[in-house]
């Protein structure tokens, strides 16, 4: 079997860079005051600790891209790649307001984690843009909602 690989990119909504903007500019004050006004070197280096990891840590679970092996998509992160098996052929998802985050991340650099969403129940996501959303389910049912550059043409890319 021949094997072929396609690369999709995963840009970030307005949405995912005002937020994260946002974050970083309001921790990042935050730091810096709490950090002047501190009066013991080990309680600044342990805020400047706390704060840096709650904007670094995050970072390690954002999408950075998918690539199509076959049947399988591959999420890129930083903290190690998610493999999906794909079992149907991926459809294009609406994003809906009609959803609640359970564990995860709604904003800050990304969509990722678990999320429940009316008509479609729990999914995963691995997503940085509403507008450009894939739905992949695996063969145990799972769902997924991954956001490449062009989902069109990622679909198409699927060999089912």
């Amino acid at each position: 079997m021949q094997m072929v690989e396609n690369r999709f990119s995963a840009p970030w909504d307005n949405l995912v860079k005002a937020v994260t903007v946002g974050v970083c500019l309001l921790v990042g004050s935050v730091t810096v005051v709490l950090v002047l006004v501190a009066d013991s070197p080990l309680l600044k280096v342990g805020l400047l600790l706390l704060f840096g990891s709650t904007l670094a840590i995050p970072v390690l679970w954002v999408p950075r891209g998918y690539t199509i092996r076959n049947n399988t998509v591959i999420v890129e992160r930083l903290i190690g790649d998610a493999e999906i098996p794909i079992a149907e052929k991926p459809m294009l998802w609406k994003w809906t307001w009609w959803g609640v985050r359970l564990f995860g991340s709604g904003g800050l650099y990304g969509y990722y984690g678990y999320f429940a969403f009316r008509g479609l129940g729990r999914v995963l996501m691995h997503a940085t843009n509403r507008y450009n959303l894939v739905l992949v389910i695996d063969g145990k049912g799972r769902k997924y909602l991954l956001s490449p550059d062009n989902p069109q043409e990622f679909i198409e890319q699927v060999q089912m």
